[in-house]
């Protein structure tokens, strides 16, 4: 891939991202989302069409890797169970009560967090002053 065209799939990549909550918002509006259970079913028509273009598109492009990926299916979806569903649900019932300015931040400072406490979690990784600044 030359530098030119992954430097637009990143930039189209920052554009659509940059957009989400702002458009979720407009989402929930022009939806009419009102209670936790509206919130909840919109989020999941959204990942789930998503997650069907992906499959498609890595179907169609290279098959070799889309079958080295049914040797993982389990995995990947009890990680999806988890680190996904959980994480968007409480997420996207938040941005209701809130501004998407203020959740994108909020979101953001979560990876904050998650390098100054990764020493928890792995045992190569030690806690200094450092990360800490």
């Amino acid at each position: 891939m030359s530098k030119n065209k992954s430097m637009l799939y990143a930039l189209i990549v920052m554009l659509l991202w940059g957009t989400l909550f702002p458009s979720v918002k407009l989402g929930y509006g022009a939806y009419n989302i009102v209670t936790t259970g509206d919130i909840l079913l919109f989020f999941f028509f959204l990942f789930t069409i998503c997650g069907a273009l992906i499959c498609l598109y890595a179907f169609i492009t290279d098959k070799d890797s889309y079958k080295a990926v049914k040797n993982a299916l389990v995995p990947v979806l009890l990680s999806g169970l988890f680190a996904i569903i959980l994480h968007y649900s409480f997420t996207y019932s938040a941005l209701k009560l809130t501004d998407s300015s203020k959740t994108a931040i909020l979101k953001q400072v979560g990876v904050l967090f998650y390098v100054c406490f990764s020493f928890m979690f792995f045992k190569d990784d030690k806690f200094t002053v450092k990360k800490l600044i």
